[in-house]
């Protein structure tokens, strides 16, 4: 792959709109012959697709008539994204100034309507952005992952920028080998899978309809009236009764906040990074202040900590990758099967092993 890209960016310094014979080249390459390519590794791309890459497959396209200034080469599920203009896909964008190109996890600048299609409004953009986010994670981290393209101007290379949720930078003088390529085609596939995941969850938004709009001015007048004012409450008294059970359900101050900086303010299964809604669970059950360990912390957004805690969500010791039990894994949470944890700054996986086959012995012996 590594030659076909580096081709197709030297032909980008000669563009034309008309069909010249470097056009001609550009167009074979990008329509049979990097497409062909992609899908040698099509056995591994499934993989990472799951039961989505059954229909695996990668067209190429610069235009039928005045030849694009951004071709692209796109891999996808037909199922999930029958059209280049709808649903979710991998796509490499080759930038009109042969900069480079960038693998880009994107969507289509489309949605379905009464069988047809129409543009995304931005405000549905920005809201499929959004909704995306929260499925993927903050996985742009690294330094190498982006969470947006630059391709300059012109209206299809903003139409591609407004909807890339990540993409990957290639300079023309730094196109990786084929084993690069490929393994960055397997983590991107990894998060397609997530996208692909939610969707068929019933979790996408809704176009149909509007964005909800909260009404912040309460109808004072359908209120019954009272004839007895109620008591004074104490606002005061209700703040902290609050703030106790969320340190309390946080897993304790000093406990959160090591469990925080050993995992560098992320949980350990989502990647999420708001911190407001992580806390600190115990892989032993708490027993007191000696199970108060760094090494016995995990750090879980909320929602994942309670099925944690109910081992409905459950880590295997030896591969320390997440199970679902029964109908979880039939949800949203579907998402989560099969990846493993994140393991704690200054804690070996050894460690984290060794904790939850004690957890596992104290569920065992609880059984009756």
């Amino acid at each position: 792959m590594r030659e076909t890209l580096e081709e197709i960016l030297s032909l980008q310094t000669q563009y034309s709109p008309l069909n010249t014979a470097e056009m001609q080249r550009r167009g074979l390459l990008i329509r049979k012959i990097l497409p062909a390519e992609i899908l040698v590794h099509a056995a591994e791309i499934s993989g990472a697709l799951g039961k989505f890459g059954k229909d695996l497959k990668a067209t190429g396209r610069d235009a039928t008539g005045r030849k694009s200034r951004v071709p692209w080469v796109r891999v996808f599920s037909h199922e999930m994204s029958p059209k280049p203009g709808s649903g979710w896909y991998l796509v490499y964008l080759f930038h009109p100034d042969s900069s480079g190109v960038s693998l880009c996890l994107s969507h289509g600048s489309t949605t379905p309507v009464d069988g047809g299609y129409r543009k995304h409004k931005q405000e549905e953009i920005d809201r499929l952005m959004g909704w995306a986010r929260a499925v993927v994670g903050d996985v742009a981290t690294n330094g190498e992952l982006l969470t947006s393209v630059a391709l300059g101007k012109g209206k299809l290379a903003s139409a591609y920028e407004k909807t890339t949720l990540i993409s990957k930078f290639y300079a023309n003088d730094a196109v990786p080998g084929e084993d690069g390529l490929k393994a960055d085609l397997l983590i991107f596939a990894g998060l397609l899978r997530r996208l692909y995941t939610a969707e068929k969850s019933g979790m996408k938004p809704d176009f149909s309809r509007p964005a909800p709009k909260i009404d912040y001015q309460p109808n004072l007048a359908s209120y019954p009236s009272v004839a007895e004012p109620a008591a004074p409450m104490s606002l005061e008294d209700a703040r902290k009764r609050i703030d106790a059970q969320i340190v309390a359900r946080q897993g304790g101050a000093a406990f959160r906040a090591e469990a925080l900086k050993r995992f560098n303010n992320r949980c350990a299964i989502s990647d999420w990074g708001v911190t407001l809604v992580l806390e600190a669970a115990h892989i032993v059950p708490y027993l007191g202040a000696e199970t108060n360990q760094p090494d016995n912390a995990l750090l879980l957004r909320s929602d994942l900590h309670t099925l944690f805690d109910r081992n409905e969500l459950t880590i295997n010791p030896d591969t320390l990758c997440v199970q679902l039990v029964g109908d979880l894994a039939k949800g949203p949470y579907e998402i989560y099967a099969g990846k493993a944890i994140a393991i704690p700054q200054g804690i070996s996986s050894k460690t984290v092993q060794m904790r939850l086959r004690e957890r596992a012995s104290v569920y065992l012996l609880k059984e009756p």
